[in-house]
């Protein structure tokens, strides 16, 4: 028995000295999906963390503007309205390097600050479809244009921003634990960027009232909705 003890004292001693700071997890969720390597000892107060993550999504046929037009030229006039069908896409591009404080040195809670650098932006065109009449020496004649140009959309926010939260890290079964962070990044105003394209050039005036009432939904979208970002990511990983 005494004999048994020691081998399985001796084999448990040689199993955490085997196991390093390192632990290696792949997450996923607010941020998008990824790789994090954290460094931390074993029951001690401070860790570090770095991580990348990636997510893409399509949008189609999200949000309707109209706005009406007219336009005078050499022997004729236009009126008509436009209707600008928006779709795109929206990228998270995130990494993060994040230092953990751990009240409890032997607790699995932690309290996380650090910096996520983003490139995530959203992007997408209004595709216009005019409809109108044009009134010229020949009379008076209705046009119906399905592909009138597009309004052309950006937007995204800085390149980096702090990063506020809390969370755990705790072992699940061997090598293998579980992790899970909440907290909110907070970003700036979000830099917008619209333009005209195609004929849409030729309807200044529509493209103006279309342009404003993005802006300002866009805006308002992910400044006053969203004035803080809401992070939320959860692994799972494996301490070498």
């Amino acid at each position: 028995m005494a004999s048994l003890l020691a081998f399985a004292h001796h084999a448990s001693a040689t199993q955490i000295s085997r196991s390093t700071p390192l632990l290696f997890s792949a997450r996923a969720g607010t941020l998008g999906i990824g790789p994090e390597v954290e460094y931390h000892k074993r029951n001690t107060h401070w860790g570090v963390r770095g991580d990348f993550d990636y997510y893409a999504v399509s949008i189609s046929d999200i949000r309707r503007d109209h706005a009406n037009f007219s336009a005078v030229g050499p022997g004729y006039t236009e009126e008509g309205h436009v209707t600008a069908t928006y779709g795109g896409h929206a990228k998270l591009i995130n990494g993060s390097i994040l230092g953990d404080y751990y009240p409890w040195s032997k607790s699995a809670f932690r309290l996380t600050t650090g910096v996520i650098f983003s490139g995530s932006f959203i992007s997408g065109k209004g595709i216009g479809h005019a409809t109108g009449s044009m009134t010229a020496r020949m009379g008076t004649r209705p046009f119906d244009i399905p592909n009138a140009g597009y309004v052309a959309v950006k937007a995204h926010y800085a390149p980096a921003a702090p990063y506020f939260g809390l969370g755990f890290s705790s072992q699940i079964a061997g090598n293998f634990y579980a992790n899970l962070d909440a907290g909110v990044m907070i970003h700036d105003n979000a830099s917008v960027s619209l333009a005209p394209g195609g004929m849409m050039n030729q309807f200044p005036k529509a493209y103006a009232r279309l342009h404003d009432a993005a802006y300002k939904r866009i805006r308002n979208y992910m400044d006053d909705r969203l004035p803080v970002y809401p992070v939320v990511m959860l692994g799972f990983g494996y301490r070498i």
